[in-house]
């Protein structure tokens, strides 16, 4: 994308979609990885480049080895519904009202939290190593943060966090107390970040031979809000691809609904913007 907004070019590239069984959806995270690399490099043809960003489907949970940067298993996808028990358990232990508190969302299988206390009951094997330390866990943009930079970062943006159901959005950080309740190591998360601004470069021997800022992170839909020019309070959007997604921007201020979403729009240094 050039400086005046204009998009000069494009690289396109599918990974496979991993369905075990019903109801269940899975990325081989190097997959990702590897898709990624290819489409930059047919981007960048002929083309120099300043910086990068990066935005990502929201709530996919991934884990991967921080020395090797390899997945110890499949990523689970915001589309898996295997935690629907885990949620009507939390739901049915009166813990619903206060995680919409915290965090204007609702249990469900959609968001990343209730995959990884999956992960914790059913593979733990995968799991003492997150506990120990040397497994980190991440949405797919701290994954991809993490390989473009040869696993120096572990950072996500605060639109990317505040769909997890571990991001408190009054506090702007992780909660300790939603970590406790989904039995997530709050150490295994990534650092929250701005949407905006460099946070790290790239590491010219795994990423095209290029040393770049990365220099922004947001969620799709968010991306999409601020792409669409809805600056304002008041301004929203509606896109289409995989569903159809409004977002309206309410400021500086999170507005709780009892029907609708509440999320970080994006962050930039210290400032806020939420949206429904």
């Amino acid at each position: 994308v050039s400086e005046d907004g204009r998009v000069l070019s494009r690289g396109y590239q599918e990974f496979q979609q991993h369905f075990p069984q019903p109801g269940w959806v899975e990325h081989e995270p190097e997959e990702i990885w590897v898709s990624v690399l290819g489409a930059c490099r047919a981007a960048l043809v002929g083309h120099e480049v300043t910086a990068v960003g990066v935005t990502v489907q929201r709530e996919t949970a991934v884990l991967w080895d921080r020395k090797s940067l390899q997945p110890p298993r499949r990523a689970i996808v915001w589309q898996d519904r295997r935690t629907t028990e885990i949620c009507e358990r939390l739901k049915d232990a009166g813990h619903e009202a206060r995680v919409a508190e915290l965090t204007g969302l609702r249990l469900d299988p959609y968001f990343t939290a209730t995959k990884l206390a999956w992960v914790r009951e059913n593979d733990p094997a995968v799991w003492d190593g997150v506990v120990g330390g040397a497994t980190a866990l991440g949405t797919v943009d701290a994954y991809v943060c993490a390989r473009l930079s040869g696993g120096r970062l572990h950072v996500t943006d605060a639109s990317n966090a505040s769909w997890t159901l571990l991001f408190d959005l009054r506090a702007g950080d992780w909660s300790d107390e939603l970590c406790e309740l989904f039995g997530v190591p709050r150490a295994a998360l990534p650092r929250v970040v701005p949407s905006y601004g460099e946070v790290g470069r790239t590491d010219p021997s795994v990423f095209l031979g290029l040393d770049l800022p990365i220099a922004g992170i947001a969620g799709d839909q968010q991306a999409a809000l601020f792409g669409q020019g809805c600056y304002d309070p008041g301004r929203s959007k509606c896109t289409y691809g995989t569903g159809s997604f409004v977002l309206v921007n309410t400021g500086s201020t999170p507005c709780l609904s009892e029907r609708l979403l509440t999320t970080v729009a994006w962050k930039v240094g210290a400032d806020v913007a939420f949206a429904l």
